[in-house]
């Protein structure tokens, strides 16, 4: 019994110990950024491009992209399918669904397919394409 006292005892110092800091000691010795730290600063030359080179490389990227707008049909290549959807790659910065009950007439549909579809919305509350393929084949 007195090895418990003397656990109790060690356990409520540690507590009242860990009471007595404040927050604003835990905030005050947290580091803090340097506010003339340098973003563009590379010592070892891996990225230093010309605002010219930026540009350009900025542009080669979005070119990647296909440009989709809402009322278009388009094609895309099946990439999934599963109980609820099939995701369709189009080109865009994101995969496209549609419904699997819209594929009811085709059962042999697989990965790797093409299917036109018709875009509903370029982008949804969740950054996802909605597609149609009952509207493109209207």
């Amino acid at each position: 019994l007195q090895g418990a006292d003397a656990h109790l005892t060690e356990k409520e110092t540690i507590e009242s110990e860990a009471d007595s800091v404040s927050i604003e000691q835990i905030k005050s010795s947290l580091a803090t950024p340097d506010q003339d730290f340098d973003w563009d600063a590379d010592d070892k030359v891996f990225g230093n491009y010309s605002d010219a080179d930026r540009k350009k490389f900025e542009e080669m990227y979005t070119d990647t992209f296909n440009q989709i707008t809402q009322g278009e049909i388009i094609s895309g290549i099946v990439v999934s399918i599963n109980n609820k959807d099939v995701v369709l790659n189009v080109g865009f910065k994101s995969d496209g669904l549609v419904s699997t009950s819209e594929f009811r007439d085709t059962p042999d549909l697989k990965i790797g397919d093409s299917v036109d579809v018709f875009v509903e919305a370029p982008e949804d509350a969740n950054g996802q394409l909605i597609l149609s393929r009952k509207r493109a084949k209207t």
